[in-house]
């Protein structure tokens, strides 16, 4: 309650000590819907609002951001996805809201990281990211040759 009260949230960092560990936790049990712990704690960290995702977005699947991708690329015959930072004014963005210029830079951000990922992986490193499959799906496409 006290760091909720300093800093008007609770997304304590991990990296804060015990409270920031003992946060993690709380999530983590949330997380595994844990019987007991959805029976006592949960509705008493609730009942002063504990936020149990720390990000104020869903996560999007490498599935769906190919799929954002085949989308792009039809749309604009190149996979060139420009950087939502270089557009300076809300028209040029079509009047696009604060939530869409976010989901444009985390899908920006994909890409560049898809990118670097498969130069990586031509260099002779393991890639966590793209496996086989997923870079027979890009190659098909025409992302990467």
């Amino acid at each position: 309650q006290e760091y909720k009260r300093v800093n008007g949230n609770t997304r304590v960092p991990r990296s804060s000590g015990s409270l920031g560990e003992w946060v993690h936790m709380q999530r983590k049990m949330y997380h595994k819907s844990d019987k007991n712990f959805m029976a006592k704690r949960a509705p008493r960290l609730e009942s002063i609002g504990f936020e149990w995702r720390t990000r104020k977005y869903d996560l999007v699947s490498w599935d769906d951001n190919f799929q954002n991708l085949v989308k792009f690329g039809t749309e604009n015959q190149h996979y060139n996805v420009p950087s939502p930072m270089d557009v300076t004014t809300q028209e040029e963005v079509g009047g696009a809201s604060t939530q869409e210029q976010e989901e444009a830079n985390r899908f920006y951000k994909w890409v560049k990281r898809t990118r670097a990922e498969y130069k990586s992986l031509m260099g002779g490193k393991s890639s966590r990211m793209l496996t086989e499959e997923r870079v027979a799906k890009l190659r098909q496409i025409g992302f990467i040759v």
